[in-house]
């Protein structure tokens, strides 16, 4: 701005001092003095900048369209991006759906009838790594009609059950969790105990050293504490031994799921109300 202002003033000295020319000139060399090439050059030195400054003027604002151009496709150019983002984020959870509808498809028709319940997908959103046993948050809720202490089963048997509610989740409480307390029975002998989770297996309850219990017996649900329906599987027997200064055995089970791999689980909605479990 400096420069501009010193140069207009520059410039406005110059033409004072042609101006006065005109005057002085004349006077002292009467009619030799040559008027045609004082004009000229009066007209180049009046009329050159004109002209470069609207050529510069038209050049600064072919420069501003183009600017605003150049802005307007990054504009397009980024919303196009998140739109795409965003579609294929949707894609994502079509095909997230898809897969679990067909999971779903696939375990109802290899369940035996469960008359009493309504099979209701829900896929698994959150996992806490404190909690990684115990706990998972799934993806539907009251608004699905859930209700607390639902039993929740996946391809591989028992899972857990409803721990909380809430309008648009849950929360799944594996029965490997400690102090979770469930109906267990032997397949084999036919024997019905108190299966209790241990925090990465579950324990059969109040066996005798004379049980005939064998490693790798099949457990599966006995339907005694009226959450979980009989005869779905639980796991099998992985280990037995003496508790000490007890006439009883530790019977441990390994659960037939993996519960690190779940992704999607199927809720049991009983069609009347669950008794709350121990």
């Amino acid at each position: 701005m400096i420069f501009l202002t010193r140069f207009l003033r520059r410039y406005a000295v110059l033409l004072v001092l042609i101006a006065t020319g005109f005057l002085f000139f004349p006077l002292r060399y009467g009619q030799t003095f040559p008027w045609v090439q004082l004009r000229n050059f009066t007209t180049t030195l009046v009329i050159s900048p004109i002209t470069y400054a609207r050529k510069a003027w038209v050049e600064w604002k072919s420069f501003l369209f183009a600017y605003r151009d150049v802005a307007q496709r990054d504009t397009e150019l980024n919303r196009l991006r998140i739109e795409n983002t965003q579609q294929a984020m949707e894609i994502l959870q079509l095909r997230r759906k898809l897969a679990g509808l067909s999971w779903a498809e696939n375990l109802t028709s290899s369940l035996s009838p469960l008359p009493d319940y309504r099979l209701l997908p829900a896929e698994i959103v959150i996992r806490s790594p404190s909690r990684w046993f115990s706990r998972a948050v799934l993806d539907k809720g009251t608004a699905q009609d859930v209700k607390i202490h639902s039993a929740v089963i996946s391809s591989g048997g028992v899972v857990g059950k409803i721990h909380a509610v809430y309008p648009d989740y849950s929360i799944l409480r594996f029965f490997i969790d400690s102090g979770f307390v469930m109906g267990g029975k032997v397949v084999r002998t036919g024997d019905v105990k108190v299966l209790e989770g241990k925090g990465s297996y579950a324990m059969l309850q109040y066996f005798p050293l004379k049980s005939d219990i064998q490693v790798g017996d099949v457990v599966v649900t006995s339907g005694q504490d009226g959450i979980f329906p009989p005869g779905l599987s639980v796991g099998s027997v992985s280990f037995i031994r003496e508790i000490p200064g007890r006439a009883l055995l530790e019977v441990q089970v390994m659960p037939g799921i993996q519960f690190t791999r779940l992704e999607w689980v199927m809720i049991l909605v009983p069609e009347k109300e669950v008794p709350k479990a121990p």
